[in-house]
């Protein structure tokens, strides 16, 4: 199964565990196969490199690199170009949602409420992890 993981959800997951982490773990079980782009790369690395999340990468014994090369190493990176989204509040989530479409993915796992009040892009259904995993894994629950 393709999906998509926002960027939340790759720091969530990484960082916290939880549903997140869930879905990660599918990821690195090869259950499931993630697709990010080289704009999404970017956008982690500066998340990842902001002094709020050093602590808690410091507490898990990594640090930013670590964590974008833990993503480089499970997820597909492609070039999905930007498409024009006309309703959308916040345009950043444009080039999320351009992966999903140019993965043909079968979902878009985010906690973007922007994102989740969208429901579906191009058929491909946007959903919060928990609701992700009730619905493709319920054996993990």
């Amino acid at each position: 199964m393709n999906v998509v993981i926002d960027t939340n959800i790759w720091i969530s997951g990484l960082l916290w565990g939880g549903p997140p982490g869930q879905v990660l773990q599918l990821v690195r079980q090869g259950q499931l196969t993630a697709y990010t782009s080289p704009a999404q790369l970017e956008e982690l690395a500066r998340t990842f490199s902001k002094p709020k999340l050093q602590p808690k990468l410091q507490q898990l014994g990594t640090d930013a690199d670590s964590a974008i090369e833990a993503i480089r190493e499970v997820a597909q990176v492609i070039i999905a170009p930007l498409l024009p989204i006309d309703r959308l509040r916040d345009p950043d989530d444009a080039s999320i949602l351009a992966i999903a479409i140019a993965a043909t993915a079968d979902s878009l796992i985010s906690g973007d409420l922007d994102l989740l009040t969208l429901a579906e892009i191009s058929g491909i259904p946007i959903l919060p992890p928990q609701d992700f995993l009730t619905r493709h894994f319920p054996t993990l629950q």
